[in-house]
């Protein structure tokens, strides 16, 4: 099955026509998570956090999981399954986390105009690999000296991505039904893309259903209802 990394051309793609479909219903990933890890009567971590990620509020109480990482990104996928269906089928294959050594900053000093040399303690690379629904593996990584948040933001990065990747699906796949102009830009550029981040079978169809049923209600050409535009998932 394909492989990709973030930083890849695939990757880079993706984000291009992501933002392009969605324009400013795109939804970023914020600076900061702010949350707790309450602990209850049996010695268990639970994951709370209210998150505001674009037009909607999620909130987040999970304590399932292997790890507070585990259960942060199962409280996600759970929260938002009844917007994007195809996040079922979204699931972790590995979590690492690696010292990468010291990193320096080098700034001049305004009073005499030298240079120094700071050192601002180990950098942590942490990587996050993702397997979608077709079986295609997604690799998320991150490196900062923030070895509490980075991690929390990679996570949510990453369901982020298939987050935006399913809603651009869904709004280009209506767009090429009732498109005259630029079904073939939709067709040979956009819907490729998207369609390598997950199975959007379950959404192509249910698309086809409401477009035969608005075709229904136009009037009929020669007596033969117009066909319509499907692009082959």
């Amino acid at each position: 099955m394909p492989e990709y990394i973030q930083g890849d051309n695939h990757f880079a793609k993706s984000y291009q026509v992501m933002k392009e479909v969605l324009r400013g219903d795109y939804v970023e990933t914020p600076s900061r998570i702010p949350f707790s890890t309450p602990e209850d009567k049996n010695g268990e971590l639970t994951i709370v956090c209210s998150l505001k990620l674009g037009n909607r509020t999620v909130e987040i109480n999970e304590k399932q999981g292997v790890g507070t990482l585990h259960a942060f990104f199962l409280g996600l996928r759970s929260a938002l399954f009844a917007d994007f269906q195809t996040l079922k089928t979204v699931t972790t294959l590995s979590f690492k986390q690696e010292s990468i050594g010291r990193q320096n900053s080098i700034s001049r000093n305004p009073k005499n105009d030298k240079l120094y040399e700071f050192g601002f303690g180990v950098a942590v690379k942490t990587s996050l690999t993702i397997k979608n629904g077709k079986g295609s593996e997604f690799t998320f990584e991150k490196t900062s000296l923030d070895c509490i948040q980075a991690p929390l933001l990679l996570v949510l990065e990453a369901v982020l991505f298939f987050v935006n990747s399913e809603e651009a699906y869904r709004r280009a796949r209506r767009r090429f039904a009732d498109s005259k102009s630029d079904s073939g830009y939709i067709q040979d550029s956009i819907l490729p893309t998207l369609t390598k981040n997950n199975d959007y079978r379950c959404i192509a169809k249910s698309i086809r259903e409401e477009a035969d049923k608005e075709r229904a209600k136009l009037p009929k050409q020669g007596g033969i209802a117009m066909p319509l535009k499907h692009y082959n998932d």
